[in-house]
C-alpha cells in the first residue's frame, strides 16, 4: 500500500482512540458504492499498565438488514503470520473494500461482509496500528499472550462497543 494512501486513510479514521466512531469513506474515495459502506474503527485498550491497544475496523453486513441481536454471525479476521495487519484481509482478500493499484478504493462485490458482520483486527499488539508503550506489552509467549490479548479485545468489543452483537454466533 502506498504511503500517500495510508496517510489519507489515517486522516479519515479520526479519533481512533474513541472506539465505535463511524468511518467517513468520502474522504478517501469518490466512488458512490464505497461511500455507502458503513463501518466503524477504533482502538481498544487491552492493557492499561503498558498502554497497549489493538486497532479494529468493523463492518455490518453490506447486503443484509441489521437488526439488533439478530443471528447474523460476526467473523473476526486476524491476518496470518502472526503479525500481519488485518488491512490485508480487508483490502486484498475478503473485506468489502478493494484497494486497486495501491491508490484507489473500490467496493468488492464478492465479500464475506455481504452477509456477515466482519471485524478486521491488527493482532497481536505491535501489528499494524495496534501498539504498546512498553516492551512488556508485546506478546512474548506467542500463543498464550496472543490468546489473552484477543480475549481481552473481544470482551471489551462486546461489552463496550457492540453489546447488541453479544448474542450473535
Amino acid at each position: 500500500m502506498s504511503s500517500v494512501f495510508i496517510r489519507t486513510l489515517l486522516a479519515s479514521l479520526t479519533l481512533l482512540s474513541v472506539p465505535g466512531l463511524p468511518v467517513d469513506l468520502s474522504k478517501i474515495s469518490n466512488d458512490t458504492d464505497v461511500r455507502k459502506i458503513e463501518s466503524d474503527a477504533g482502538m481498544v485498550t487491552i492493557d492499561p499498565k503498558y498502554n497497549s491497544s489493538m486497532f479494529y475496523w468493523y463492518f455490518p453486513p453490506v447486503n443484509a438488514s441489521l437488526e439488533p441481536n439478530d443471528d447474523t454471525p460476526l467473523i473476526m479476521w486476524i491476518q496470518g503470520g502472526p503479525g500481519a495487519s488485518g488491512f490485508i484481509g480487508n483490502f486484498f482478500e475478503v473485506g468489502p473494500l478493494n484497494l486497486v493499484d495501491n491508490t484507489t478504493l473500490a467496493r468488492r462485490n464478492i465479500t464475506w461482509a455481504n452477509n456477515y458482520h466482519m471485524i478486521f483486527v491488527d493482532s497481536p499488539v505491535g501489528t499494524g496500528y495496534s501498539y504498546t508503550d512498553s516492551d512488556y506489552g508485546y506478546a512474548n509467549d506467542t500463543e498464550v499472550d496472543v490468546t489473552k490479548q484477543l480475549y481481552t479485545f473481544l470482551t471489551k468489543f462486546y461489552d463496550d462497543i457492540k453489546p447488541e452483537l453479544k448474542a450473535n454466533p
